[in-house]
């Protein structure tokens, strides 16, 4: 979902593309693209890693036009600048627990095989059919750069040319085979090339748009320009249509009474774990406040970011391991618990007939707090398991175990910051009454002239 809405907010980056383009760096413009970055990171920062060297480009250029380059500089580096305040309270926590702890990485995916297939005309492998529809943009803009490229204004040219570049490396054109030798932890960061045409995707269309647009400007014909409005209205249609149909039957599968359960939450019947047997009969629980009904409800066995005592081989056999002892050492093990969501934290209950020492289904990481049957536990008293779960010792009869995350002094110091900062840039959009209308039609002279 966070990646979704990610990947939403990037048509708001249109407006500081041009401006970095035109080397209009005032220090408003510079503020303006700062807070669009910072919203970025508050839905997820691998987005912000893929998307920022599409703006290299315009920056380049930018600068290379800007008469005043100094003052042009500064007021970029306080755009910087306000981005990472406002990114802090996403970027901090997220250091702070890869740098304190060894994690199990996301299964790592061949790059090749993950690639795009946006290129293809006909294929059948889509997660959606209005997948079409953007391969029918990317031949319809690549046919117009072939054709129209003399007519095109500078900046279509360049926009054009990045978002291309993008598209190749979304696809098999680029040698996968090759980075993932050298950098194999992209196996696991990106999993997915294809997650680059999401990036793209937006940009794609914008791009087929201006290509025409420049030509059918150069060339003043009526004609062109009703072609390329009942294009862009029939594409549209077709792409509503599309997605509106496969929505529809996503939601026909997922209320089907014979849909299971594990073909809901697309994975493996083994990675499931469950009394539930069919999606519909997990659908009460995401409408309820007690989140520990969603936990007792269903289990998928997903190791990533667990904490575990020592590196793991990033390869197929060695996860096939993990996710075994995963599934044996906690999706099969949370019966014998029962779970509460607690402000702050999770309190596990049990019930032991003998005191000895027992492994739980919990992870710890290094500012993990565990309390014990009212005991604080130190790191001596737990003993951590090679993937990942902890041995405690219990006591005869009932066990009560809490597991809060206490975040270290420069993490609080940041997340206040950034809220701070939050809390200043609404007020002053608010407060400070930009017109609009001069924006708008700064930007309507630049498509029309």
């Amino acid at each position: 979902m966070w990646r979704s809405i990610a990947v939403s907010l990037l048509p708001i980056f249109i407006g500081p593309i041009l401006d970095l383009y035109h080397g209009d760096w005032s220090l408003p413009s510079m503020l303006k693209l700062g807070i669009f970055v910072g919203i970025l990171a508050q839905f997820q920062i691998l987005t912000i890693g893929m998307f920022l060297p599409f703006l290299i480009p315009f920056f380049i250029h930018g600068i290379w036009q800007s008469k005043q380059k100094l003052s042009t500089s500064l007021n970029f580096l306080a755009g910087v600048l306000l981005a990472l305040i406002l990114s802090l309270n996403a970027l901090i926590p997220m250091l702070e627990v890869y740098h304190g702890n060894t994690l199990i990485a996301p299964v790592g995916m061949n790059l090749m095989d993950h690639a795009s297939r946006v290129l293809q005309p006909i294929y059948t492998s889509v997660y959606s059919s209005s997948d079409i529809v953007l391969t029918i943009i990317a031949y319809a803009m690549l046919t117009g750069l072939i054709l129209f490229w003399s007519r095109l204004v500078s900046f279509t040219k360049l926009f054009v040319s990045v978002s291309l570049i993008y598209l190749i490396l979304s696809t098999s054109f680029f040698p996968w085979d090759i980075v993932q030798n050298s950098m194999p932890f992209l196996q696991s960061f990106l999993q997915m090339p294809s997650r680059i045409t999401l990036i793209v995707g937006p940009f794609l269309m914008l791009s087929a748009a201006l290509i025409y647009h420049d030509t059918a400007r150069s060339t003043k014909s009526v004609s062109l320009h009703q072609g390329l409005v009942a294009t862009g209205v029939f594409l549209g249609v077709l792409s509503l249509s599309l997605c509106t149909q496969k929505v529809a039957q996503n939601v026909h599968s997922i209320m089907d009474p014979n849909t299971t359960l594990a073909q809901g939450i697309q994975t493996y019947p083994q990675n499931v774990h469950t009394k539930l047997t069919t999606i519909a009969q997990l659908q009460p629980e995401f409408h309820t406040r007690h989140i520990g009904k969603l936990i007792k409800a269903v289990d998928r066995t997903v190791p990533d970011y667990v904490p575990i005592s020592k590196k793991i081989k990033n390869d197929p056999d060695t996860y096939k391991v993990v996710y075994r002892k995963y599934r044996q050492n906690f999706s099969e093990q949370q019966h014998l618990f029962k779970y509460h969501v607690i402000h702050g934290g999770i309190r596990l209950t049990w019930k032991s007939t003998v005191a000895k020492s027992r492994a739980i289904p919990v992870v710890a990481y290094q500012r993990s707090i565990l309390t014990l049957n009212g005991t604080r536990q130190s790191k001596k008293q737990i003993t951590r398991n090679w993937i990942g779960n902890i041995t405690v010792h219990q006591q005869r009869g009932r066990n009560v175990l809490t597991i809060r995350y206490a975040p270290n002094h420069l993490t609080v110091l940041s997340k206040t910051i950034s809220y701070i900062a939050w809390v200043i840039v609404l007020i002053l959009v608010f407060l400070i009454k930009v017109p609009l209308t001069k924006k708008t039609a700064k930007m309507r002279t630049f498509w029309e002239s």
